[in-house]
């Protein structure tokens, strides 16, 4: 019994103690369930759009006034989607520029769309400027919400206060290197003051002066404006006019002008031929050919005056009567001095002649150049060839070299002493990813430098070396071979021009 006591007498305590516990529990942010989610925020209507009052516009006249979009909320920001103007006088307002700083309005922030009311006739338009937004939040956007103001504007039949003068421009025939002016004269006709705006003006061929701009005239005084013609496009009738604003009701002012550019005289053709180039050169050998034993010339073809935009040199062997086109001329060119293959091919040890004539830009064709002439001869290597010292032994390679085959050695050292007559000689040989080097030495019996044969894959009909000699005369030229560790020198004969 005494024990029951005790437990009632404790009991309010108790009740207390948890009560506290609870209000500790519950009410502390700090120690909050993590399983309780807080609800999401509600969207607000944070846009606001002000009403406009454009007051008074004469018949014909337009004038444009702002619409101030308010972004009242501190933290969020607004995207504009549409813009709508609505209501029974909607035909009379225009919405002629849209914020500056695009579609987004900040917080705490303001934008401004520019709104024309242009009466056509007299009595009160009312309309409702619709804005179409949502509210931008990291975790999503709001569905689109409305905001909307009201505009207002009246017609009034109305003289217009201002009058030009003359009441329109006529420039007439415009030559094509004139540059006309005219002026007309604003006059104030009304009995009050009347404060003039800018003043505008259509087409990229007529300039305009200020004389008007930011003007206060009082009755019956008067502002100029000059306009200035020069045409900058083709020739053709001028139809422009200038758009003159004011606080007059009737604002603003319409100044027509017209006239007529006229074409430019037809320019007399072009018919001074360029300068004839130079007689062509014959470079290098660049590719020898398997069948028929032909080779490929590579031809330098330049004039040292005048600047041709292409170039046109043919081929053929001398006695033929017939000429084979190698650059044509729709070969554009960006230097003077340019060098290409003529893609052309002639039989070994035949003459070929070359000549070539420049185009201008008019496409005037210059006097062929002097016909370059030059013989192409093949020399086959083979061990019984006057010159081949050591120890090279001659291998089969039909359909591989001119001559069918080629001499070849292992052996460093060897050298091949060669004789000929003519203006340079090309050395043709086998290259490959075991091959060796060559020495090369001049006519002089300098060493010129190190030659490699070494390729990724073999390879046959290379041109290796080329002997550039300021005569056509008789040279001879030595080669010896760099070779060690097995690896090869494999040569096929040399092309000779001259």
């Amino acid at each position: 019994m005494q024990h029951t006591k005790a437990l009632q007498r404790s009991r309010p305590k108790a009740v207390i103690v948890l009560a506290l516990l609870l209000g500790i529990l519950v009410g502390s942010p700090e120690v909050a369930s993590p399983s309780v989610v807080r609800a999401a925020e509600p969207w607000q209507d944070v846009l606001s759009v002000s009403d406009l009052d454009i007051g008074a516009v004469g018949v014909g006249g337009d004038r444009s006034g702002e619409v101030r979009l308010t972004n009242s909320h501190p933290t969020e920001r607004a995207h504009i989607t549409d813009y709508e103007i609505g209501g029974p006088g909607a035909a009379a307002f225009t919405i002629t520029q849209t914020p500056r700083q695009g579609p987004f309005v900040r917080e705490d922030d303001t934008a401004v769309v520019l709104v024309d009311f242009s009466p056509t006739a007299p009595g009160t338009a009312i309309a409702t400027l619709t804005i179409s937004y949502r509210v931008l939040r990291p975790e999503g956007n709001s569905p689109t919400q409305q905001a909307s103001g009201t505009l207002t504007g009246t017609g009034i039949l109305a003289e217009p206060a201002l009058r030009a003068i003359p009441a329109a421009l006529h420039f007439g025939n415009i030559d094509h290197d004139a540059q006309p002016t005219r002026t007309v004269s604003i006059r104030n006709t009304s009995d009050g003051v009347i404060t003039m705006g800018r003043s505008e003006i259509a087409g990229h061929d007529l300039s305009l002066s200020q004389g008007c701009w930011e003007r206060v005239l009082a009755p019956g005084d008067e502002c100029v404006l000059t306009v200035k013609a020069r045409r900058t496009g083709s020739a053709g009738p001028l139809d422009s006019r200038i758009t003159v604003r004011s606080d007059d009701v009737r604002s603003p002012l319409q100044v027509p002008i017209d006239g007529v550019f006229l074409p430019g005289p037809t320019p007399s053709p072009d018919t001074t031929p360029p300068s004839t180039p130079d007689t062509p050169i014959a470079q290098v050998v660049s590719k020898a050919y398997r069948s028929g034993k032909t080779v490929r010339l590579q031809w330098l073809v330049w004039s040292r005056k005048g600047k041709p935009v292409a170039y046109q040199a043919q081929w053929r062997r001398v006695g033929d009567g017939a000429w084979t086109t190698g650059i044509d001329r729709d070969t554009p060119l960006t230097d003077l001095r340019f060098s290409q293959s003529l893609g052309m091919t002639s039989p070994t040890g035949t003459r070929i002649e070359v000549r070539a004539r420049s185009f201008d830009a008019a496409g005037n064709a210059s006097a062929w150049s002097p016909r370059a002439r030059i013989r192409v001869a093949y020399r086959d290597l083979t061990t019984r060839t006057p010159g081949i010292n050591g120890r090279w032994r001659t291998v089969g390679a039909k359909g591989k070299a001119f001559g069918g085959s080629l001499i070849r050695t292992t052996r460093d050292g060897m050298t091949v002493r060669l004789t000929f007559t003519g203006r340079t000689a090309t050395l043709l040989a086998r290259t490959g990813p075991t091959a060796g080097q060559l020495r090369v030495f001049s006519n002089d019996g300098t060493e010129s430098e190190h030659v490699s044969l070494h390729g990724r894959e073999t390879r046959d009909l290379v041109p290796v070396w080329t002997w550039h000699f300021p005569d056509a005369g008789t040279h001879t030229v030595r080669i010896q071979t760099m070779t060690s560790g097995g690896r090869w020198i494999a040569l096929d004969g040399l092309v000779v021009t001259r």
